[in-house]
Order: structure tokens, then C-alpha cells, then sequence
């Protein structure tokens, strides 16, 4: 494997951790909102 090879994989692992941290907090703050939404 080359060393090019090597760091674009590291970078698309790094994109796809950083997807999964996203998408919790988006789910967690829709949550939320619905939450608030309920009780009005």
C-alpha cells in the first residue's frame, strides 16, 4: 500500500467517524424539538 493509498483512507475513516458524530447530535437536537413542540 502506498502512502497515498494509506492517508486517503485514514481521511474517508475520519469523514465517516465524523458523519456518525453529526448525525447523533442532529437526531439528539430533532428530538429535542419534537420534545418541545409536544408541549406547546
Amino acid at each position: 500500500m502506498t502512502i497515498h493509498r494509506l492517508m486517503t483512507s485514514m481521511a474517508s475513516e475520519q469523514v465517516r467517524m465524523l458523519d456518525e458524530l453529526v448525525f447523533e447530535t442532529t437526531n439528539q437536537t430533532t428530538d429535542d424539538r419534537n420534545d418541545a413542540a409536544a408541549e406547546q
